[in-house]
């Protein structure tokens, strides 16, 4: 299902932290899954905040935050919706800029995700 243009720019809107991350760690999750595609589609990944652009009063620059993403490599059918990430990409960016909702450590995406510099 994808996401439409306006329902991406009320998550936004409505994120309580923009972030930049930097020395990213990516680990598949304990528990895998199988999907249609082969293994699971799913990684876990953590890094350090860079920067803040929203949500100064959660986070500061240096803490550790993690969250969910889901993958898809070159060899599978392309996605459609939810915030996917192609995985050669992923392995080679320094670091995410995304919009994130949660409690710190514990975070997920809610809109715009870019991978910088890969």
């Amino acid at each position: 299902m994808a996401i439409s243009p306006i329902h991406e720019q009320k998550n936004r809107d409505n994120a309580s932290l923009h972030l930049v991350i930097t020395d990213i760690v990516l680990t598949y999750p304990a528990d895998p899954i199988s999907t249609e595609y082969g293994p699971d589609t799913r990684i876990d990944i953590s890094g350090k905040v860079e920067t803040v652009f929203r949500g100064q009063d959660l986070v500061r620059i240096g803490d550790s935050i993690k969250f969910r993403a889901y993958i898809w490599k070159d060899d599978w059918p392309e996605t459609l919706g939810g915030y996917y990430i192609n995985y050669n990409l992923l392995v080679r960016a320094r670091r995410i800029e995304a919009y994130f909702d949660g409690i710190p450590p514990d975070m997920s995406v809610v809109g715009y995700l870019k991978l910088i510099e890969y």
